[in-house]
């Protein structure tokens, strides 16, 4: 059965990615798919679009994760960054990452892929995606905060100024949103971050309920550190991957004072 999805995304492609250079976000793919299917229009709906955007990035190592897997029809996008994509290019570009084309993905090929992963992980001390990042503290928040809950459709939280990778609660009933970077970070994320808890605090926060913000990455830069030095309601930490009896442990650390790296 043909996915309703891959006729809007070929639609996008026919209409916004006209040359090779043409580029575009999550946000693009989105509202696009809004805009046309009534029956995805609900702010929860963002994470699901997004899915089936990334399970059609050829380069996404993932994208075999959905069952059924990726098939040579769905080699539609290319990743440039975290958040930015364009047409996937078969003159130019690698090969497309395919666990299966034919048949469904066995159990047995899923968990070794897994392992495969764990362990690049575990060697390089990150991970490789930001919906790695993502996935872990949606299933775990309290490990980076104790008390910290995810917010009702918290993952991809779809906001009218960007897609909050995840919006929690703490303790207190306070709002969180984590912003997370899997590698470095730059100052730029700090005027990103403040643009979601502005909206947050003038558009989901009660009388009397605080908006914080905590950025999570595997290296916090020391322009990040200075830009927001001075805002209480701003947390920076730095997460690291190991692995431990065979099992892959994330840990983090509050950056609560600069020194040189």
């Amino acid at each position: 059965m043909r996915s309703p999805y891959l006729n809007h995304f070929e639609s996008f492609i026919d209409t916004n990615l006209t040359s090779p250079e043409a580029t575009f976000t999550k946000e693009d793919i989105i509202a696009w798919v809004q805009k046309r299917d009534s029956r995805r229009v609900k702010p929860e709906h963002a994470r699901n679009i997004i899915e089936h955007l990334l399970k059609r990035v050829t380069n996404y190592d993932l994208r075999d994760d959905n069952d059924p897997p990726s098939r040579v029809h769905d080699d539609l996008f290319f990743m440039l960054e975290p958040n930015l994509f364009r047409q996937y290019l078969p003159e130019t570009d690698p090969p497309p990452f395919h666990l299966a084309v034919v048949g469904e993905i066995s159990q047995r090929q899923r968990d070794a892929l897994k392992v495969t992963r764990i362990r690049q992980h575990a060697s390089d001390g990150r991970f490789s995606y930001e919906q790695e990042l993502q996935f872990y503290l949606k299933d775990n928040p309290a490990r980076l905060e104790q008390g910290l809950v995810l917010y009702p459709n918290g993952i991809e939280y779809w906001t009218p100024v960007g897609l909050i990778d995840l919006l929690c609660k703490d303790r207190d009933g306070n709002l969180v949103i984590l912003e997370l970077k899997v590698a470095g970070t730059s100052d730029q994320v700090s005027g990103q971050l403040q643009r979601y808890m502005g909206w947050v605090t003038s558009n989901l926060a009660s009388a009397g309920q605080k908006v914080r913000g905590i950025i999570v990455a595997q290296s916090i830069s020391e322009k990040l550190f200075w830009a927001t030095r001075r805002d209480p309601d701003v947390e920076l930490y730095e997460y690291r991957v190991e692995m431990n009896s065979g099992e892959l442990v994330v840990s983090f650390t509050k950056i609560s004072d600069w020194k040189p790296r």
